[in-house]
């Protein structure tokens, strides 16, 4: 098993973290007393609230936005990003639209399929 050298949540690297580390998974700045001092799942906000905390440190905006955007791809966050993406929700609603059609022609097999089959049948 390999050793983590980044934070979970936000990506940041070990070696750089200001404080003492109390999880394995991550920095002093996300995990306090026991828990994520983020708890929510909320990636855009999550985002802000650490963008913002960069800016009030010193950094400059364009280090800090580049930064940011880097921490959709955290461990903490990939999930979030396939399920609740615009692609994930089209998808959702291919797969109904396919079971919508499904139930459909399902029930209304005895109409369709006679004639189907008959016609089938009598083309050369």
């Amino acid at each position: 098993m390999s050793k983590k050298t980044s934070c979970e949540s936000c990506l940041m690297p070990f070696g750089k973290d200001p404080g003492t580390r109390e999880s394995d998974k991550y920095c002093s700045l996300c995990y306090k007393d026991g828990k994520l001092c983020y708890e929510g799942d909320n990636l855009k906000e999550f985002q802000k609230r650490c963008y913002e905390a960069m800016i009030a440190k010193g950094m400059n905006k364009r280090q800090a936005k580049f930064l940011t955007c880097l921490i959709r791809f955290a461990p903490r966050w990939r999930k979030d990003k396939w399920q609740n993406s615009k692609a994930m929700r089209t998808f959702r609603i291919f797969l109904l639209v396919l079971i919508i059609t499904g139930l459909i022609l399902l029930a209304t097999q005895s109409f369709w399929v006679p004639k189907l089959v008959d016609f089938i049948l009598t083309s050369k």
